[in-house]
């Protein structure tokens, strides 16, 4: 691969041997696959937890010195957690969210593009409100892998013009 970036589209890319294209796309569904795994297994795992059936979870992540937001966004949360009605929104509503994204394996562009953004929200508002940035970065990336499919150039993209053909030949 000689790009400069990741960003250039890869002219060589048809040109490449088939055992390349197959060790690309292996990398990428095993990937798509751990990570889906890890959702599957953030939800599930939360199910047999007292403290997530009953929607409260929060309140208690709220109150820890460690991970609670500083003033004023931790009195805000206290609130919405405290109450019934919010601290299950958004303890279900977590749950929800991880479930959702463990399908998006085998979903469409639309939905997967839909769950992108909800993931990449989710995420951030783990890091915001518990400081978790390290890992909500982390996982915007496997959001990336997982969910942005590889498309096939067109052929247009794949011809090379006359003045660039020429260069390559300088190098």
């Amino acid at each position: 691969d000689r790009r400069r970036h990741h960003w250039q589209l890869d002219r060589g890319y048809p040109s490449r041997r088939p055992v390349a294209k197959v060790i690309a796309y292996t990398a990428l569904a095993l990937c798509a696959i751990q990570v889906c795994v890890i959702y599957f297994h953030a939800a599930v795992g939360k199910f047999a937890v007292e403290e997530w059936a009953n929607g409260t979870v929060l309140w208690y992540w709220f109150q820890d010195p460690t991970f609670a937001p500083a003033e004023p966004l931790r009195t805000l949360m206290l609130g919405v957690v405290g109450s019934a009605a919010g601290g299950a929104v958004l303890a279900y509503g977590s749950l929800l969210i991880e479930l959702l994204l463990a399908f998006a394996l085998v979903a469409g562009p639309r939905y997967r593009a839909v769950m992108l953004v909800a993931g990449a929200l989710f995420h951030l508002g783990i890091a915001v409100c518990f400081g978790l940035w390290s890992f909500s970065t982390t996982m915007l990336a496997a959001l990336l892998l997982y969910l942005v499919r590889p498309s096939r150039p067109t052929a247009a993209e794949i011809v090379v013009p006359a003045d660039e053909a020429l260069s390559s030949f300088d190098e």
